[in-house]
């Protein structure tokens, strides 16, 4: 088991053990064993990025946050970018997405019940009773449950901005990566990587702005809408 560390121009760079490469004859090089000091050393480096994650991550702390942002989903297999804009309104764990474009879709959680309306053009609905912390965007922002689902494989840092690269702590079909880009006070960009079909999902934030929202905004209220009941999306 080895510890990938690299500097590289500009950049820093620390990761999580990457499994060893199978050895297929006995003539093949073996990679040398980290040191305890290397080993060590990744570690205290990957728990300090995740204390900087931690005290970035504040800023969204607040009662109730609206927050520009733009949304880009990239199919491989028909070598398409659909982009959306529109706004994410975080209350607490409750949030609401409303985008505009390609697609033009809508997601509620009101704390109890998520909803996802895939399209604005379609009366149709799905609901979903019991979200996972994935499903629940308001996750991503707060440290304690970005953590209870994720854990930080890779960190980098550069001159105006951080990556934080996270794998799941429990596989789920389909998902290969979460990245967090942030600048030295907030969010920039989250990216949610598919592993099935080379596939990806991006969100770029502005800078958020503390609103006090009403309740109304996070209530469930298409009463005319078919609705189907999910277990995962």
């Amino acid at each position: 088991m080895c510890f990938a560390f690299s500097i590289l121009i500009g950049e820093k760079s620390f990761s999580q053990p990457k499994a060893p490469i199978p050895s297929e004859t006995k003539s093949q090089v073996q990679p040398e064993a980290p040191s305890q000091a290397e080993s060590q050393a990744q570690g205290e480096a990957l728990s300090e990025a995740v204390k900087t994650l931690k005290k970035l991550l504040e800023n969204y702390q607040a009662d109730s946050l609206i927050i520009p942002v733009k949304q880009d989903i990239f199919l491989s297999l028909l070598k398409t970018n659909l982009t959306s804009e529109g706004n994410l309104f975080l209350k607490g764990e409750k949030f609401r997405l409303d985008l505009k474009g390609r697609p033009s879709s809508f997601s509620l959680f009101d704390g109890s019940v998520f909803w996802y309306q895939p399209d604005l053009n379609e009366k149709l609905v799905f609901q979903m009773d019991k979200p996972s912390e994935i499903q629940k965007m308001s996750s991503l922002f707060e440290i304690n449950s970005l953590l209870e689902v994720f854990e930080l494989s890779h960190f980098s840092a550069r001159k105006l901005s951080n990556r934080y690269h996270f794998r799941l702590r429990k596989k789920r079909q389909g998902l290969k990566e979460l990245v967090i880009k942030s600048d030295k006070s907030f969010i920039v960009e989250m990216r949610l990587i598919w592993e099935d079909l080379n596939t990806w999902q991006k969100y770029s934030f502005s800078k958020p702005v503390i609103k006090n929202l009403p309740d109304s905004y996070f209530i469930w209220s298409k009463k005319d809408h078919r609705v189907l009941r999910a277990t995962d999306f």
